[in-house]
């Protein structure tokens, strides 16, 4: 490999792992607090992103597990420009198949999306994903709310009335 291809492969697998970074961070945050609050009954991870490490781990559901008493939740944290809709390009018809077999097995599955122009967050239920094909999902249809914290909880209210 060429000292060019070596650093244009870096350049764009740097590109693809700082995509969304900034959602995910705040959902994280979010986390940590949770944990802080619920304490050992709660845990959560990170789940490393296969793409952006250039394919050296395996491809897995989601960005986010939580377990708290017995029940667990993935969630996969989008962000998008685009006003109203979450283009299908964003999202695999691979990694969404992976998180509705969560969601067929009882976890709690949820994409949250992060729209950046307004910085509204939209909570979608992984069955619509999974049940329609189409180039762009439109989230007109789905709860708005205005922050990763409150978009968060609505997601994990059922893993918490236990």
């Amino acid at each position: 490999m060429s000292d060019a291809t070596a650093f244009t492969d870096y350049r764009d697998r740097k590109k693809l792992s700082s995509q969304g970074k900034s959602a995910e961070e705040l959902v994280k945050k979010h986390c940590v607090r949770e944990a802080e609050r619920r304490g050992i009954a709660f845990h959560w991870e990170r789940i490393p992103d296969a793409r952006a490490a250039g394919g050296r781990f395996t491809p897995v559901a989601g960005d986010f597990r939580m377990a708290y008493a017995g029940r667990y939740a993935v969630v996969e944290v989008k962000e998008t420009t685009a006003v109203h809709k979450l283009p299908a390009k964003n999202y695999s018809r691979d990694a969404i198949s992976r998180l509705y077999k969560h969601h067929l097995s009882g976890a709690i599955a949820a994409v949250l999306v992060r729209h950046m122009p307004a910085d509204v967050w939209v909570v979608m239920p992984i069955k619509h994903l999974f049940d329609n094909v189409v180039t762009n999902w439109s989230t007109l249809d789905f709860p708005h709310f205005e922050s990763a914290e409150i978009a968060l909880d609505n997601v994990l209210r059922p893993l918490f009335n236990v």
